[in-house]
């Protein structure tokens, strides 16, 4: 990703109220700092458990070392 990419999903991200922008000086330089705002955490979490059942979902059926909480229906059915 390069630097124009990564500002402007910064700054879009900050326009939906994901994360906060701040900035300071440092002699003559402006530093930019950026965190996620509750919103973000919220969107960051949503994300993350989508990603588990996605992984979940496309593990070949030999890869769940029977800890998985998610079952893809083929995997359920058997189970039954």
């Amino acid at each position: 990703m390069d630097d124009n990419a990564l500002t402007r999903s910064l700054h879009r991200a900050t326009r939906a109220g994901l994360v906060r922008a701040d900035s300071e000086r440092s002699g003559s330089r402006v530093i930019n700092t950026y965190a996620l705002t509750d919103r973000g955490r919220e969107s960051l979490m949503t994300y993350e458990a989508i990603a588990t059942v996605y992984t979940h979902v496309h593990l070949p059926e030999d890869a769940c070392d029977g800890n998985c909480s998610i079952h893809t229906p083929r995997q359920a059915e058997r189970a039954a």
